[in-house]
């Protein structure tokens, strides 16, 4: 996508159901009864410790009506390890045109359960259950209606997680309306507007009488818009340029509590944020090169850059990937309210290398081989410290490389898939957010 590469600051991108973690360490359960990591966008802090998760066992239903373009879904989920019963999730999804101009899509979930049962030996010898960290209960729904090219959507998230022993539990919720219009201006040039409310509440205590905690709780309204124009002068070249923009007003829920934002003294806090890219394809024989750069401007936290440039090509039954991108990560407003005193909080970056290589084994089969490196410089990380409470701070430089294979055999009755993958650290890269002093 044009907006950046693969670790890219998405002003608003769809939210989903996530459970934040504490660092894990000898610290871990007095961290937890003190964090309160800020969600990116609705998100959880990205930078948190997920546990791997179980295999489980699937069920589904589908039925279809080609001839008036219909569809449903229904899965059945669930995961069993440690001899114990992991997450179960239930879900249903569907399409259905209702005319030539018309046509809607829906979607409802269910999950609860613990993420995990996995147990972990702490720096201190003692033993960390997953299962007392993971206990979630979380539902989704979505609804999509497109009248010939207006498409609009709702859709609303929530989940409750309990955090190992602490006597609370954080509730996370969106509501998001949104519209998008795409118009054809002519055989060559088309143009894509769109704009979307969200309301939310990114981290919010609940099951709790505890006032310095309720005191903390805060919701957000976010507003954003965008528009895309594409152009296709020749068969051998395409270019885009869009904008995007969004407000946000944070506020702590509660009055009378004397909470108010470090950054302004004030009970509410607001970011402005605005950007435009541009990209460019040149295709042809010699292959397909792909350019593409944002520019972005945030009132809180200021000015950065993504650059992009990615080439394919095929050589018969040969297919070749070269990328290269630099992307960033926007500090939120309860990063920077929480942030250093006396030093700023940096924005954090990422450079991603990638090169890839798949073969067509005959009419059925193909191989896919991919290496790859991601250095992140100046990653935005939540502390604990005895000291200073709870924050966030800029780490030390981190990053991994690896390699993924992936099989492929498909016939039209039969699929199978397989894949292998390697990954380490990059030499001399830290993860300060994995240990913490007790």
């Amino acid at each position: 996508l044009p907006w950046t590469s693969r670790q890219a600051s998405q002003p608003e991108p769809m939210p989903q159901p996530a459970m934040p973690m504490a660092r894990v360490g000898a610290g871990l359960r007095a961290a937890l009864r003190r964090a309160r990591p800020e969600a990116q966008h609705g998100l959880a802090d990205e930078a948190a410790v997920r546990p791997e998760a179980p295999l489980g066992d699937h069920a589904m239903a589908v039925a279809t009506d080609r001839q008036q373009g219909a569809g449903a879904r229904a899965t059945f989920q669930t995961g069993y390890s440690a001899d114990n019963i992991t997450s179960t999730m239930e879900s249903i999804s569907g399409s259905h045109r209702l005319s030539r101009d018309q046509e809607i899509s829906y979607s409802v979930t269910n999950e609860r359960g613990n993420r995990s049962n996995a147990l972990r030996l702490l720096p201190d010898s003692t033993t960390l259950n997953f299962a007392d960290s993971t206990l979630l209960q979380a539902s989704t729904f979505q609804f999509n209606y497109r009248w010939r090219n207006l498409r609009a959507k709702i859709a609303y998230m929530e989940e409750t997680t309990a955090l190992s022993d602490a006597p609370y539990s954080v509730q996370m919720r969106d509501i998001i309306l949104g519209s998008t219009y795409d118009a054809k201006v002519s055989d060559k040039v088309s143009l894509i507007l769109g704009i979307n409310h969200a309301d939310q509440l990114p981290w919010y205590y609940v099951n709790t009488t505890e006032p310095n905690l309720l005191a903390t709780n805060t919701n957000n309204q976010r507003t954003s818009g965008r528009a895309i124009l594409s152009c296709k002068p020749t068969d051998w070249l395409t270019g885009r340029i869009g904008m995007q923009g969004f407000y946000q007003r944070s506020t702590f829920s509660l009055r009378g509590t004397g909470e108010v934002f470090n950054l302004n003294g004030s009970r509410t806090a607001a970011m402005t944020d605005g950007a435009v890219f541009g990209e460019l394809v040149l295709a042809g024989k010699p292959g397909r090169i792909t350019g593409s750069y944002r520019v972005e401007d945030n009132d809180l936290a200021g000015n950065f850059a993504a650059p992009q440039l990615a080439y394919t090509k095929v050589f018969g039954p040969v297919n070749v990937k070269l990328l290269w991108g630099r992307s960033f990560k926007l500090p939120t407003v309860m990063n920077l309210n929480y942030g250093p005193m006396g030093a700023p909080l940096l924005s954090e970056y990422a450079t991603t290398k990638e090169a890839e290589l798949g073969v067509k084994l005959g009419k059925t089969a193909s191989l896919t081989m991919n290496a790859y490196e991601t250095r992140i410089k100046d990653p935005i990380v939540y502390v604990f410290d005895p000291t200073t409470l709870d924050g966030y701070r800029n780490g030390i430089s981190t990053g991994t490389h690896g390699l993924d294979a992936r099989f492929d055999w498909e016939t039209k009755r039969t699929t199978v898939m397989a894949g292998f993958g390697a990954n380490e650290p990059l030499s001399g890269a830290a993860t300060p957010e994995g240990s913490m002093s007790d």
